[in-house]
């Protein structure tokens, strides 16, 4: 029903939502309000995954306190499947070779205390898986560590500086980016076209951008 012509008991008008917008004109993308209320959900975050086992894994029964010593398992069948795959993401994760999607659920998984809901049995494979991967992990840093040895003898201390020959022709015991790089890079990034991007395509880097991006998000 239609009530924006009547009137109310105390003769004060009465405007329906209908009638504000018919008011206002149509709707516009151009609006901060109609633009907000047009989008599209926004994607999960980790927060969220962690919040969905979470709220799969425990209960609280009614009347009780909201404590978490109060939480009560929902489904002991659930709690062994991603138990199970708790163990198999810590033996990936001992061979470093755990994707960043990988890397992700594992986290979520243990924020939302799995172990904690697991049996003994449970718990006790999953102890020890995490102490055989970060054995292994232990190991593979220390190869690197003695791999990296020479590279320590370089200097007697840290932040030894040598001289060298700067971008401009002097001699400079100082540190500038320009020297770290060849110079048909800093001069087209300090010459070439305004704007990251296309700096970067310009000095035919963007190949070598991806490539560190990929690797920030699986490392």
């Amino acid at each position: 029903v239609d009530l924006s012509d009547s009137e109310s008991e105390d003769g004060v008008e009465c405007v329906t939502p209908a009638a504000e917008a018919s008011e206002s004109g149509p709707a516009s993308p151009d609006c901060p309000a109609t633009a907000e209320r047009s989008t599209a959900p926004r994607p999960w975050t980790a927060d969220d995954m962690a919040m969905a086992f979470f709220q799969a894994l425990w209960t609280l029964p009614v009347g009780a306190e909201p404590l978490a010593a109060s939480l009560v398992v929902r489904d002991a069948a659930l709690v062994r499947e991603l138990s199970t795959e708790v163990e198999r993401l810590l033996v990936v994760s001992g061979d470093m070779l755990l994707s960043f999607e990988q890397k992700q659920v594992l986290d979520c998984l243990l924020r939302a205390q799995v172990y904690r809901a697991a049996n003994p049995d449970c718990r006790s494979r999953l102890r020890e898986a995490a102490q055989k991967a970060l054995l292994r992990l232990e190991c593979q840093l220390n190869q690197r560590q003695a791999q990296l040895h020479t590279v320590r003898e370089y200097t007697d201390q840290v932040d030894v500086r040598f001289p060298h020959l700067a971008s401009d022709g002097s001699m400079t015991s100082e540190i500038h980016q320009r020297d770290a790089l060849p110079e048909e890079y800093w001069s087209a990034l300090e010459q070439g076209p305004r704007g990251s991007t296309l700096r970067m395509r310009a000095a035919g880097l963007l190949a070598v951008l991806r490539t560190f991006r990929r690797f920030c998000q699986t490392s």
